[in-house]
């Protein structure tokens, strides 16, 4: 599912900027709506179906809820907010840390290890490679609109000059010269629909595409993070496993096997969390490139087609003033 579109600061109340988020919206609730797990969620069918009623209902829990967990927490708990990235960011480095010399022990890595890697290099490089396709295409659209203003001009300055020759009893030259400008300020009206068009049906489509990959590595985050939980479980074990080889005082022994099942309880627990998520993570991926194949392949078509259809437009103008 693609992320929400972008917000703006400065310029979000540009026409064009709204009507671009308004059809990112749109794709972004058919895109849940089609989703298989998504679509069955309590929240996002009050949101769509509730009606007004419903959502002023769950807008006031929200608030309720928000207003409690700041009073509870006070100025102490805004501070942990505030602190909450570099926190999340050191625990999690901390953590690799400890996974990666807890135990002392070098874990292979698993044949779901390697496919998920596998799926979050397919997905970094496919957003290297929809991010310059994205980059050039918005290039080539921009340099559209700069022709479409070109020929505007040209046409305007035609037109004026074919009055002038008129003036100066240059009857044939000045309709010609006025109809060359007529001819000129139709193709920047063709030129400039052609390049909104191309803008709403592929850059857009392909500024989805980037963003769906983006998601796909936020979503292999979510494995990568439960691995990392699941390991440090794994070495959590081995520690209490050999501290009860080592032990050597019989009164200590009941102490440390039942931290030994404890540990075996919490990392049972944690794999069968991990498996859950590698195979949904792995689903969604697969599902995913399914559709991503047959979307890119009709949008090229279709741009295709309406870059045919736009140089034939092109052409029969150009031909109606030579037929004339």
């Amino acid at each position: 599912v693609p992320i929400l579109p972008d917000k703006k600061i400065v310029g979000r109340f540009s026409g064009d900027f709204i009507d671009e988020r308004l059809r990112g919206l749109q794709i972004f609730f058919n895109s849940l709506c089609k989703h298989q797990i998504l679509s069955k969620n309590h929240d996002l069918d009050k949101f769509l179906f509730g009606g007004e009623t419903s959502f002023q209902a769950m807008k006031h829990i929200k608030i309720s809820n928000d207003i409690e967990g700041s009073s509870s927490s006070g100025d102490s708990g805004s501070k942990k907010k505030k602190k909450s990235g570099l926190s999340s960011w050191f625990n999690e480095s901390m953590t690799k840390i400890s996974n990666s010399y807890g135990s002392g022990k070098d874990r292979a890595k698993t044949s779901d290890d390697i496919a998920c890697d596998s799926i979050v290099e397919y997905a970094e490089e496919l957003e290297k490679s929809l991010d310059v396709v994205h980059n050039n295409l918005s290039s080539l659209l921009e340099q559209r609109k700069d022709v479409a203003k070109h020929y505007y001009e040209l046409g305007l300055s035609w037109q004026l000059l074919g009055c002038y020759e008129k003036k100066q009893d240059e009857e044939q030259l000045g309709a010609l010269a006025s109809e060359f400008g007529s001819i000129c300020d139709s193709i920047s009206d063709t030129v400039s629909k052609a390049s909104d068009e191309d803008n709403i049906h592929f850059r857009e489509l392909i500024k989805i595409q980037l963003k769906t990959a983006n998601a796909l590595q936020d979503m292999m985050k979510s494995r990568s993070a439960q691995n990392i939980t699941y390991q440090t479980a794994l070495n959590t074990l081995d520690s209490k496993n050999e501290a009860l080889e080592k032990n050597k005082k019989p009164n200590k022994t009941d102490l440390l096997t039942e931290q030994v099942q404890l540990a075996e309880s919490n990392k049972d627990k944690e794999k069968k969390i991990l498996d859950q998520i590698t195979s949904s993570c792995m689903a969604e991926a697969s599902i995913y490139r399914k559709d991503k194949e047959k979307d890119m392949k009709s949008m090229i078509i279709n741009f295709v087609n309406h870059q045919v259809k736009y140089h034939q437009e092109l052409a029969s103008k150009w031909q109606e003033m030579l037929n004339n």
